[in-house]
């Protein structure tokens, strides 16, 4: 009985060799494939190639900025520099004055005075609106 479990041991781990040696191999063969599309796509786009591409890129940005420079100068003449800035300001100032008169007619006039105190005149009214005033103001230094 030991030689039999002895021989199925041994069989055992021959099975198990057996296999991690496929997996070896399958897993050479996938290297290898991967080698050699790496091998491809290194051909096809070397380093010389993206140099240049490069290269062009630089060239093309130059000439559109240079491009730039001639239009902002070209109205520049012809409009006048400080006519230009003058006239920016002025739409400028529209726009923001148009905003400003938007959101002042969204939130209406705010309150000048403190909310249950009244702006009558004579002196009850005023001196219950100074009482008033005075005792919020301890209750907020309690604070």
């Amino acid at each position: 009985q030991s030689k039999f479990s002895i021989t199925a041991a041994h069989l055992g781990g021959m099975g198990y060799q057996m296999t991690n040696m496929q997996m070896q191999a399958k897993v050479s063969s996938v290297l290898g494939d991967a080698g050699e599309m790496m091998a491809k796509v290194n051909a096809g786009n070397g380093t010389k190639s993206v140099i240049e591409n490069v290269r062009m890129y630089e060239k093309e940005g130059a000439k559109m900025e240079m491009t730039q420079e001639m239009m902002d100068d070209t109205l520049e003449s012809v409009l006048g520099g400080s006519e230009i800035d003058s006239a920016a300001d002025d739409v400028l100032a529209e726009v923001l004055d148009g905003v400003s008169m938007e959101v002042g007619n969204r939130f209406g006039i705010a309150p000048t005075h403190a909310p249950g105190i009244t702006k009558a005149s004579g002196t009850g009214t005023e001196t219950a609106a100074h009482d008033e005033l005075a005792d919020l103001m301890k209750r907020l230094e309690r604070l």
